[in-house]
């Protein structure tokens, strides 16, 4: 038992010189004092993981059930869209002359109007930075 105690056990300082001396030389170690790859990826994988449920939690609070809110990419691609069909009508509806005669150009008129009102509408929903749209997994 008086062998484990005594300094010549000691597997760590075997010399004097060893106990005072840095544990490794600093300049042989390039990433010295840098934090390891692995634990960088880690640290973002959970911060995405962090920011993915913050929006999730969001989108929850927000969205009635049945609804979800609709990404960045779709909302502009639907935009984009909508403002085709939007010129789309209102080209023709410039061809339609400006008192209609008969009663299927005036019909023809009016259904091209609606159209453009009802498409210059879902412009305005659109355009806004948050769209809540519902679910179509959930028909």
């Amino acid at each position: 038992s008086g062998v484990r105690n005594s300094p010549s056990a000691d597997p760590v300082f075997r010399t004097p010189e060893q106990a005072v001396a840095p544990p490794h030389d600093v300049k042989s170690h390039t990433d010295f004092g840098k934090v390891p790859r692995y634990l960088v990826q880690r640290k973002l994988e959970l911060a995405e993981a962090y920011d993915r449920q913050q929006r999730e939690d969001e989108e929850r609070r927000i969205c009635p059930p049945g609804h979800r809110i609709l990404g960045e990419e779709e909302r502009v691609e639907t935009l984009a869209t909508l403002r085709t069909r939007s010129d789309e009508v209102l080209a023709e509806l410039q061809r339609v002359p400006f008192v209609p005669n008969t009663l299927t150009q005036r019909a023809y008129k009016t259904e091209l109007e609606s159209k453009a009102k009802e498409i210059q509408d879902a412009i305005t929903i659109f355009s806004r930075s948050r769209v809540v749209i519902q679910d179509a997994s959930n028909e």
